[in-house]
Formats: C-alpha cells, sequence, structure tokens
C-alpha cells in the first residue's frame, strides 16, 4: 500500500481519529484514483483482450482532494481537517486518461466511498501497541 497517496493517506489519519491537514491550494486539484478490484479486472480483461506490448492506464475516476475529504467525512464526519494556508511546492493537479483500456471493455465498478469505508475499517482493525 501507497501511504504517500491521498486517499490512503487520509484513511489511515482518519483510522486513528488525528487530523487531515491539507493545503488549501491543494482542495481542487485532480487526482487519479484505482480501486482494487477495478485493478483486478483490469489485469484480466488486457490479459485477455489486450494488445501484447501495449501500454494500458487504468483508473477508476480522476477526483478532486476535496471529493476525497467529502467521501472521508461521510464515513468518519467527526474527523478534524486542517486547512494549511503555505503554497505547494511540489504537488501537482493531474489526471489520467483510461480512454484506451476502455476501448477494448474496461468499465471502472468501485465506488469511492466504499473503498474508503473499507480501507478505514481495515485500518482501525490493526492493533496499535503504540496508542
Amino acid at each position: 500500500m501507497r501511504f504517500h497517496t491521498a486517499v490512503n493517506k487520509f484513511c489511515y489519519s482518519a483510522a486513528l481519529n488525528k487530523p487531515l491537514t491539507v493545503w488549501e491550494d491543494a482542495l481542487n486539484q485532480k487526482r487519479a484514483y484505482l480501486g482494487i478490484n477495478d485493478a483486478i479486472n483490469a489485469i484480466l480483461l488486457v490479459k485477455n483482450k489486450g494488445k501484447s506490448g501495449e501500454l494500458y492506464n487504468v483508473v477508476t475516476q480522476n477526483y478532486t482532494v476535496q471529493d476525497i475529504l467529502d467521501s472521508i467525512k461521510r464515513f468518519t464526519p467527526d474527523i478534524k481537517i486542517q486547512i494549511t494556508q503555505s503554497p505547494i511546492l511540489n504537488q501537482k493537479s493531474y489526471e489520467v486518461s483510461n480512454e484506451k483500456i476502455c476501448s477494448i471493455g474496461f468499465t471502472p465498478q468501485d465506488k469511492l466511498y466504499d473503498n474508503v469505508q473499507e480501507t478505514i475499517n481495515l485500518f482501525k482493525s490493526i492493533k496499535n501497541d503504540q496508542e
């Protein structure tokens, strides 16, 4: 699991009931998100219908950081979100196109809210001896 991605980092903090710190400038920036089931389905699809040697971008959807925060707040409504006013130095908004893989039959099915809920529940189930 990559803990530097917005969804995983925020879910981990939410599971520990720690405030989420977000740059104000980042709220409307986009991040590509890929749910685990969509990743599995994409692998199987490319195995069966993809062209050998071709590269395929796979994304469930491009979400804004605000979309991600809203999803987390639906599941953990009491979570504190701290907005930082300092400028972002190295983070850029980006979107990923999955047009090519969709042309061979890929249709994203995962839902951000469901995946956020699952991820937070998984993090909460980990025994933390540090508490």
